[in-house]
């Protein structure tokens, strides 16, 4: 089939689905709700959604102390290596945040923030300093961003680049399966607001000065070093 992993459309699979699926190594996303409280018709799923599982895994609403979504002990059974869990709720602009509880001492949370229009490109470097050798790389990260500074997942911006210095641009990708450009020129679309550019330094030490550009954001400069040692 080419994949590893099946995702159920809201019904509950057959025992005997999953079990095969474990003996064949697939993951199972097992759906069982597409709503959470408000529902798509008058006898759905919302109706028994509070009575599903038990009191774990909470999403508080925004500005009250209802309304609370949980769910624990799903099946896991001993040949699936790894499970994560998922909802499908209304659209509603604004912050969603997971609670994570063992025994009611809460171990995470994580929030998710919807984003306004694309306004900035932010850089990032994943070193500072490398080796003058003409050997040694930085992986300069290219993320485009709101006027909050939220990464937009749907941008897909072309943006340009420029190494000032006898540095070479090496590498530059996206992650997009689709996007079969050539990986070493000095322009990418983003994908999912996201891209990477590689820079190999020289052999001369000094710094370094990246700049990347789109139309209608601002330019965005990060500069790093290459040292002898």
């Amino acid at each position: 089939m080419g994949c590893n992993a099946i995702r159920t459309a809201h019904n509950p699979p057959a025992p005997e689905f999953v079990d095969l699926c474990d003996r064949k190594g697939f993951l199972v996303m097992d759906e069982a709700f597409d709503e959470w409280r408000v529902g798509k018709r008058e006898h759905a799923y919302h109706k028994y959604f509070d009575q599903w599982g038990e009191k774990r895994l909470e999403f508080p609403r925004q500005g009250t102390f209802d309304g609370w979504n949980r769910y624990d002990r799903p099946r896991v059974n001993p040949t699936i290596g790894d499970l994560f869990l998922t909802w499908d709720g209304p659209y509603e602009p604004g912050v969603l945040k997971a609670v994570g509880k063992r025994s009611d001492e809460v171990v995470f949370t994580k929030e998710i923030r919807t984003t306004g229009k694309a306004a900035d490109i932010r850089l990032s470097v994943d070193r500072h300093v490398i080796k003058a050798d003409q050997r040694d790389v930085a992986q300069v990260t290219i993320e485009i961003v709101d006027a909050e500074g939220n990464v937009v997942p749907t941008a897909d911006n072309r943006v340009k680049f420029t190494v000032e210095g006898e540095e070479r641009l090496i590498g530059v990708d996206n992650g997009n399966p689709r996007d079969h450009n050539y990986y070493q020129i000095y322009e990418r679309h983003a994908f999912n607001g996201l891209c990477l550019v590689i820079v190999q330094s020289a052999k001369k030490p000094g710094k370094i000065r990246f700049e990347a550009r789109a139309n209608g954001l601002k330019k965005a400069v990060i500069e790093f070093e290459a040292r002898n040692n």
